[in-house]
């Protein structure tokens, strides 16, 4: 502010200056000035010609004394010594969060961010799953991208085997977009989420994209492109090289959610009208009005899911709406799908802002389809998406991408307070990351989604220029559709970036989607089993952990799972070495080593 009254005093000088005029006294002179400093100063405020947002720090915590640093690694220490018991225990269940685009920076974002709305420096903070025992970096690239997608990342962490690009559920054999050479037998890969299903646990997807998108998809789905979430997806896309009869062969994304998935638990997210036929209106709650399904082939897959259901003789639940669900009581149901938005579910940022309807959150999803799944004596497997924070940060828009991180993080809080550390493997991680940084030096408490702040030689805060004497924000982006074609960077004097859901935050290459980016991304793990994830891992690992650690599949087919002690007395593992009849090509058989020791007990006796 001191700063700026500068600024409009030197204004003032120019318009009112000292020197006295023909006709007017020196206190004319004064008043007049008063008069035109007050107005400018008012003009200021009111207007967006120069920002009144005033530099400020956060406050940093108090508890951080020299002797607090020990006593924080003497905690973190005991926690970890916790692994010991949890190796006595299998994982009864299994949840799987993924937050879409969640790459490190983000992570440390958010965190900060979660701090700073509580008014502190936001550093010290901590996420839910900061507190995991366990941590790790996950290898995200597929079969031909050096940077993926979130399809082939969503089959390798829930199939474990990495695929090529924009294919999900098939393996990397499959040719993109081509259903003349697609054979379901030679191309097909099965989710940890189907093999919990078949033997008899409850499961469950949720995630506030569309179900049918890239990440859930492969949950239940094997297709060879990720973009026919419904037929008429398919049947119009070009970039197939083959004809609509051709791609016709292969079931869209959404009615295999129904067929296939027809023994799954739970289902929730957006995407209603991939599900419903042109000629079948629903509501949209945000606009208040009803639109049309955008399905082709005249199918309510919505009334199919409903019908097959109560041919299982199960109670099937269809909820659209945040009041529908908060109703659900989880006894009086079986089966649950909840299609809670038109397209993709809206971002936290808008929906905790909103004066009308409201979405549920992802941490209600989370509730209450644990209050489902948990019924299961088999124990329940489970998948949710955190997808918006990627939405968001592929357009620049950095604050809705970072307020999902928090949605995210109180759905995974709501997972550790509804089950056991005892026998349930939680698992935290990201499909990949984005090209979205911070930095540039700042001091503790600098507002993370605000301008660079710095300070003067006197102590005072004031809003720091780079050497083309423009601010800078914290955050910004190698591209994106920030970056403008041949202009210089943007003067941002005027933003405001931390008061502006959409503020689009700098971007060095145009392009008009914010890319992802190449490198790791983190891992976190709490329960049985957390303690296979160690160091560096392949994406695929992730599956072939879950179904160790849960017994499933392959896993639970050959005895090579991971189980508590006083049933391990005669586990079996896979060694490569083993041939077709059962014994071990090189090394002593058991018959030999049989035989070894009861020679050496005679020469103890001699």
């Amino acid at each position: 502010m001191r700063a700026e009254l500068g600024k409009l005093t030197q204004t003032c000088d120019w318009l009112a200056p000292n020197t006295p005029k023909r006709g007017k006294t020196m206190q004319d002179q004064r008043s007049t000035r008063g008069l035109l400093l007050a107005a400018l100063f008012l003009l200021t405020i009111f207007s967006n010609k120069v920002s009144c947002k005033q530099p400020k720090l956060y406050p940093q915590p108090n508890y951080e004394t020299k002797e607090y640093w020990t006593r924080d690694a003497q905690q973190s220490m005991d926690r970890a010594s916790r692994v010991l018991q949890q190796l006595r225990y299998s994982a009864k269940n299994v949840i799987l969060f993924i937050g879409d685009g969640m790459g490190v920076s983000t992570v440390t974002a958010g965190r900060i961010l979660k701090g700073q709305l509580k008014n502190s420096s936001g550093e010290e903070a901590s996420l839910a799953f900061d507190e995991f025992d366990h941590a790790g970096l996950i290898r995200t690239y597929n079969m031909d991208r050096q940077t993926p997608d979130s399809a082939s990342t969503a089959t390798a962490f829930m199939c474990g085997v990495k695929t090529n690009g924009y294919m999900l559920g098939v393996n990397q054999d499959a040719k993109l977009g081509s259903c003349s050479t697609y054979d379901s037998r030679q191309h097909d890969v099965v989710s940890f989420l189907k093999f919990a299903s078949e033997q008899g646990k409850a499961t469950g997807v949720l995630t506030t994209d569309r179900l049918t998108g890239a990440t859930p998809a492969p949950a239940y789905a094997s297709s060879v492109s990720r973009q026919w979430q419904d037929d008429t997806d398919r049947n119009t896309d070009d970039s197939s090289p083959d004809s609509p009869e051709q791609r016709r062969r292969c079931p869209d994304i959404a009615t295999q959610l129904v067929d296939r998935a027809v023994n799954f638990t739970v289902l929730m997210g957006g995407g209603r009208l991939k599900l419903l036929p042109k000629n079948v209106t629903t509501m949209d709650q945000f606009g208040g009005v009803q639109v049309n399904g955008t399905r082709s082939d005249g199918i309510n897959l919505v009334e199919r899911w409903s019908s097959l259901q109560r041919q299982l003789g199960r109670r099937p639940v269809y909820v659209e709406t945040a009041e529908e669900l908060r109703n659900l009581r989880a006894d009086q149901a079986d089966s649950v799908l909840g299609l809670l938005s038109t397209k993709k579910m809206r971002y936290h940022s808008t929906n905790i802002r909103s004066e009308g309807y409201r979405e549920p959150s992802l941490a209600d999803m989370t509730r209450k389809a644990l209050e489902v799944l948990r019924k299961n004596s088999n124990g329940f497997a489970l998948m949710v998406e955190g997808a918006r924070i990627d939405s968001g940060h592929h357009a620049n828009q950095a604050q809705r991408a970072l307020y999902d991180v928090l949605a995210f993080d109180e759905a995974v809080q709501v997972a550790t307070e509804m089950t056991s550390i005892e026998d349930t493997l939680i698992v935290v991680s990201a499909d990949h990351s984005h090209v979205f940084t911070i930095g540039h030096y700042g001091y503790r408490g600098q507002p993370i989604l605000g301008k660079m702040v710095s300070k003067s030689s006197d102590g005072s805060l004031q809003y720091e220029v780079a050497p083309d004497n423009i601010e800078k924000t914290v955050a910004s982006y190698s591209d994106g559709p920030s970056a403008k074609p041949n202009q210089p960077r943007p003067n941002i004097t005027e933003d405001v970036p931390e008061e502006k859901e959409k503020y689009r935050y700098p971007a060095l290459v145009p392009r008009h989607s914010e890319s992802h980016s190449a490198e790791d991304v983190a891992l976190f793990a709490r329960g049985p089993g957390a303690h296979l994830f160690q160091s560096v891992h392949q994406q695929s690992y992730i599956g072939h952990v879950i179904m160790k650690a849960g017994c499933l599949g392959w896993y639970a087919r050959t005895g090579n799972c991971l189980q508590d002690p006083e049933s391990a007395t005669s586990a079996a593992t896979v060694d490569p070495r083993t041939t077709a009849n059962g014994a071990t090509s090189t090394g002593l058989s058991k018959a030999a080593l049989s035989i070894v020791l009861c020679c050496l007990m005679l020469l103890q006796q001699l």
